[in-house]
């Protein structure tokens, strides 16, 4: 494992690991247990609204999660090692198939993306998992429900459409462009007359195609304005604005269509109403233990056989339960048995107190709050409505449930990897030299063989998995001694061979089963004859010539022999190597990998897996099932270039969401070490001396207590603070946010990062300038003025010729930053001196996470 260079900072050195973790993860997570196929996403978040906000301490909020991650974590490496003992006693026992329990929704797979509706267990013939007929099962007892189809009586009230001023504001400024000022007219007019329109308005139809009118313009819109320009920079800035407007109105619409569709049938839906008895409870005789840890069934019991159930705590509970029922960490073999001893009746019962009644009104705000401010506060409420609309037992509210998660859950961190790089990265192999030793038609054959080959590999287009060919090109070259009891007959052969394998790399894992493709084309020829009568006159020249007479007419058996035994050599060896790379590779990617994230609660889905001709695509959606991720267009990479990739600013907060800072105390040197202590990352210089860092005391905010933002080329970094002091008898301010920005820029492979003293911001209640200069001397402790870093881990640029790459592409914008590395066109740029020093292993890097986490 690689790790970014010591000067990098801390906070982008956080977000640096991050990617990286992702990088490795997309060649290392797909396999049994690492890259299943996706169920419905969920959160363990509980209901929250504006008028209950306040009676949610958000200290208890921090504690919850970081608490929540150390148990999940627990959790699943009890599930491996429970899954490991049935592997052991499916090997020794009869094992009889059960046909396995739909616990999956009611829906149209049309309505709903592939990631957030499937849930029924679905396994390939490889993949096929026995489990015992006796099973212990998790039912409901006392607990019973019936389904209505009665009509709320209650008058829908009239809602409106909530359209955010600086949308209207952004498409208002676009009218300073005489290529635009009409669309951008035309559209704050629809948009208008839509915000001015009831939700259930027989009128909304048309607009929405009045816009979809509009947003088919957008093409020539856009090559207007630049061939109607000098095509510069600028140019380039307002083309790509007018894109980004178009697609914040294109999501809204996808949402508020969903909306109206969903209000037009709601009148038809069949309801569920649950009637219990005074108390219900579960059975679960003879479950094991872990499964009962895992599944959460004794918080089901607190919060459901209550004699004063509380309404809250029971949509929390079930949430959680259902999202470790639906988790995509889980093994195959795991997934199928939850599937076996969960009750579809006791599942039921679980989303009808995980969904709940969506007001529109709220809803449409919400998505305005996101769109206008990407913070975890308005990812909350936010995540709050779509967990209410997914476990909803109406297909048309998982429809709505579909689009949020298409548009503001969508994936937050895109790697592309070309075939070059890939073939780069084989090494040249040597020669090798091997003993042959073989009985063949009675001879003993004893001798050496010498066999050089080369691997390569070739990408197979496939648009829904990861498609692979490994090829490989070699020749054997042989030296043997044929033995018999008369003779000994020399033989000398060459042939060259080809084996193909592939590999599809897709959700439900890396599929290597495929015999390999093997030809091969050479021959063995005779070089000599030796036999026992040679010192006898005339009877030896007649022993030879009929041995070679007999050679002759046995040469196509033999030369066919011969190739048979090359391509099946051949066949064995790459199988083996394979196999070895492949445990390898599940290995380290699990516990190196995965086990670090699961960790922190982060759960790395698959949104888009596919290959060209020359390139291997991966999206990937990184956030816990509490958050939001991204809800912007990514910047658009070459498309031939080596390596790319784009993240997301909410991969990268996703992550700092979960390295326990929320609502916690730090003074200087304690923050320092915490935030070392949790990434491993070495000690860097420290500004001022360690006397004035304990004098330091921080508390940070519960929610975004550090929040990275990607605008304009610039990257941001904002403190959020509860509370600051400075000094042992120092005032003690409240509610401060500090904000540094750094310009972004790239030279060869480094990336410098310079701070803009413009955009420094220091926010607090009626603060002094004595003051501010107080905390501006912290701020100088924690970011330092110049950072300059390496794009790629030095060991891993070695290993591509790094010497000869260059950041071909560098964009900050919009949320996102794009990288794309190509081999250099111009000459070698002249790298400035860094100094290294170890980074830790990714094991400790682990190791590190836990221990902090229990630790606070």
């Amino acid at each position: 494992m690689i790790y970014p260079e010591s000067q990098t900072p801390m906070l982008i050195r956080s977000a640096y690991v991050a990617f990286l973790a992702l990088v490795l993860l997309c060649f290392a997570v797909f396999d049994a247990g690492l890259g299943q196929k996706s169920y419905e996403p969920t959160s363990t978040l509980d209901s929250l609204n504006p008028s209950t906000a306040t009676e949610l301490s958000a200290k208890k909020i921090s504690d919850r999660k970081i608490s929540e991650a150390i148990e999940f974590d627990r959790c699943i490496a009890n599930l491996n090692l429970w899954s490991q003992e049935q592997s052991f006693e499916k090997q020794n026992s009869p094992l009889t198939d059960v046909s396995q329990n739909d616990h999956s929704p009611e829906r149209s797979s049309s309505q709903l993306q592939t990631t957030a509706s499937e849930t029924k267990i679905e396994l390939s013939d490889s993949d096929e998992i026995s489990i015992p007929a006796q099973l212990p099962q998790i039912r409901l007892v006392t607990f019973t429900y019936t389904r209505s189809n009665e009509a709320d009586d209650s008058q829908p009230k009239v809602e409106l459409f909530e359209i955010s001023e600086e949308l209207v504001s952004e498409i208002d400024r676009l009218r300073s462009n005489p290529q635009v000022t009409g669309w951008a007219t035309n559209a704050i007019t629809v948009l208008d007359a839509i915000a001015k329109s009831p939700t259930n308005s027989n009128q909304l139809p048309v607009y929405f195609q009045q816009l979809d009118t509009l947003l088919s313009q957008m093409p020539q819109l856009t090559t207007a304005v630049w061939n109607a320009s000098d095509q510069s920079q600028q140019a380039m800035q307002e083309t790509s604005q007018i894109g980004q407007i178009g697609y914040k109105i294109s999501r809204r619409l996808s949402i508020w269509r969903a909306i109206t569709r969903s209000q037009s049938k709601n009148g038809d839906a069949v309801t569920a109403k649950f009637r219990s008895a005074n108390y219900g409870r579960i059975s679960f005789e003879e479950l094991d233990p872990r499964w009962v840890e895992y599944l959460k069934l004794e918080d089901y019991k607190s919060a459901f056989e209550s004699l004063q159930p509380d309404p809250k705590k029971q949509r929390k509970t079930a949430r959680a339960i259902l999202a470790r029922i639906y988790s995509p960490v889980l093994q195959p073999d795991q997934a199928a048995y939850i599937q076996q001893i969960i009750d579809p009746e006791l599942v039921g019962v679980l989303k009808h107190h995980a969904s709940k009644t969506i007001s529109t009104a709220d809803l449409l705000k919400s998505v305005e709050k996101f769109e206008v401010k990407n913070s975890s506060l308005s990812g909350y409420y936010l995540n709050d409505h779509y967990q209410g609309l997914l476990w909803s037992d109406d297909p048309e509210k998982q429809s709505v449930a579909a689009e949020l998660q298409t548009h503001y859950r969508n994936a937050n961190f895109r790697l592309s990897v070309s075939d070059r790089l890939l073939n780069r990265m084989i090494p040249a192999l040597p020669s090798t030299a091997e003993r042959v030793s073989e009985n063949i038609k009675g001879a003993i054959v004893r001798g050496s063989s010498q066999v050089s080959n080369q691997t390569r590999v070739a990408f197979v287009p496939n648009a829904s998995k990861l498609q692979l060919q490994l090829e490989t090109d070699g020749l054997v070259r042989s030296d043997t001694v044929a033995r018999t009891k008369t003779f000994r007959i020399l033989n000398q052969g060459e042939a060259r061979f080809k084996v193909q394998k592939q590999l599809l790399i897709g959700r439900d894992g890396i599929n290597s089963s495929q015999k390999p493709y093997s030809a091969s084309n050479g021959n063995q020829h005779v070089v000599g004859v030796e036999s026992k009568l040679d010192n006898v006159p005339i009877l030896g020249w007649v022993a030879r010539r009929l041995a070679e007479k007999k050679l002759r007419e046995d040469q196509p058996e033999t030369n066919r022999l011969f190739r048979n035994k090359v391509t099946s050599s051949a066949e064995s060896r790459v199988e083996k190597e394979v196999d070895k790379g492949l445990a390898q590779l599940r290995n380290y990617g699990y516990n190196n990998l995965l086990q670090p994230l699961i960790s922190m609660d982060l759960e790395p889905e698959p949104v888009e897996l596919r290959t060209t001709h020359n390139q291997m695509i991966m999206r990937y959606r990184l956030a816990g099932r509490d958050q939001m991720a991204a809800n912007t267009a990514r910047p658009r990479d070459s498309g031939n270039s080596l390596l790319s990739f784009q993240i997301h600013q909410s991969a990268i907060n996703n992550s700092i969401a979960r390295i326990g800072l929320n609502g916690e105390t730090f003074t200087g040197e304690e923050l320092q070490k915490h935030i070392r202590e949790v990434f491993g990352l070495p000690h860097y210089e420290k500004i001022s001396d360690q006397r004035e860092q304990k004098k330091v005391q921080i508390k940070f905010a519960s929610l975004d207590p550090i929040h990275i933002g990607f605008e304009k080329d610039r990257l941001a970094i904002t403190l959020n603070l509860k509370s600051l002091k400075v000094g042992e008898k120092g005032k003690r301010f409240k509610n401060i946010s500090m904000k540094a920005v750094y310009q972004v820029q790239a030279s060869g492979m480094q990336v410098f990062l310079t701070q803009d003293d413009n955009g420094t911001l220091i926010r607090g209640k009626r603060l002094k300038l004595r003051e501010k200069a107080a905390i501006s001397t912290i701020m100088k402790v924690l970011f330092k003025k110049n950072y300059d870093f390496n794009a790629l881990p030095a060991q891993f640029a070695a290993k591509i010729n790094g010497q000869n790459l260059e950041i071909s592409q560098l964009v900050v914008s919009n949320g996102w930053i794009g990288v794309s590395i190509d081999d250099r066109n111009s000459t070698p740029f002249n790298q400035p001196t860094i100094a290294t020093t170890p980074a830790a292993s990714p094991q400790r890097l682990g190791d590190n996470l836990r221990r902090v986490l229990n630790r606070r």
